[in-house]
């Protein structure tokens, strides 16, 4: 059976955050959406603006996964049964709204423990807040600048690729664009590491 985004989303809402209450499993489906709607970076480029790609993308949510490291993974989205505050939690972080102290995350992890690492999934995240169990990270400064560029570089590979091959369009006169040498180099972004690494280790989850 395929899922809608909305069905999806309440799943995973369920199953990665259910029982941390209203505040925390709003925190999760705002991370969810934080990167249905990254404008850069790896979430951008896999997920292009979809709820089901970024949600299913391989290696990020431990709920989209049946087995884990070839063993059976009972708490899945499959297994759920969304009641109606998931339903309308879903509604709620896909209408744009957000909890502030989260607003721009865009990852989460549970440290088994009492304390958050400062940075995760590594460099590019810093620890924003901590809501029930989980830990929040928001991209650094860094980060965002460089999805920028990625974003601002990829336009202009599109732009001169374009110029490029229909220069008939432009009477075989295509217009000046301000490119320093022909683009052909791909940029690669930072990684979309995988969301939950850390959520089912048993040692070591706090060595970092």
């Amino acid at each position: 059976m395929a899922y809608s985004d909305r069905e999806l989303l309440a799943r995973l809402i369920q199953c990665e955050a259910g029982g941390e209450g209203e505040i925390g499993m709003k925190a999760v489906a705002g991370v969810v959406m934080n990167r249905v709607h990254a404008t850069g970076g790896e979430y951008a480029r896999v997920g292009q603006g979809s709820i089901r790609k970024i949600i299913m993308q391989p290696g990020q949510f431990v709920c989209a996964s049946e087995t884990e490291r070839g063993v059976y993974n009972p708490q899945n989205i499959y297994n759920m049964r969304p009641e109606q505050i998931h339903y309308d939690i879903a509604d709620w972080a896909i209408a744009g709204n957000r909890i502030a102290d989260v607003a721009e995350s865009l990852w989460f992890y549970n440290p088994f423990g009492p304390k958050c690492r400062s940075k995760f999934p590594s460099d590019v995240g810093y620890w924003q807040t901590r809501i029930g169990d989980h830990c929040f990270y928001n991209p650094t400064d860094e980060n965002k600048l460089s999805n920028k560029i990625i974003k601002k570089l990829n336009v202009q590979i599109i732009l001169y690729v374009a110029v490029r091959e229909y220069a008939n369009f432009f009477e075989d006169k295509p217009p000046k664009i301000a490119f320093a040498l022909p683009i052909y180099t791909f940029i690669i972004s930072p990684p979309a590491f995988r969301q939950d690494t850390f959520d089912s280790c048993e040692i070591g989850c706090n060595a970092f």
